[in-house]
């Protein structure tokens, strides 16, 4: 909880860096019920597998990114998230883009 906003977020850590996501409320009960599912969207977009899988290729990661709609943020931003994965797989080299 934002000790400024008293608003709730889901943390994770992923090779050194903190990915964190608005829980978008400042109620307790609220926020247990959004974070399992704010977190399993986290962990798939940080790349974690549930059996300890492969790592995803940057294909897969900018694909999974894109689609990953059970994010709570605005559909703008899923808009834009979309066009630049897009532009990304467009443009990339496939070199690049089979790289784990």
């Amino acid at each position: 909880m934002s000790s400024k906003t008293g608003v709730y977020y889901a943390v994770i850590k992923t090779e050194s860096r903190r990915k964190v996501r608005s829980l978008r409320t400042k109620d307790y009960a609220t926020a247990a019920r959004k974070l399992p599912e704010t977190l399993s969207a986290l962990r798939a977009l940080a790349g974690y597998h549930s059996e300890g899988g492969e790592i995803p290729t940057f294909r897969q990661a900018v694909s999974a990114y894109s689609s990953a709609e059970q994010i709570p943020i605005k559909k703008t931003s899923c808009n834009y998230y979309q066009q630049s994965a897009d532009a990304i797989l467009r443009v990339a080299t496939r070199k690049l883009l089979d790289k784990p």
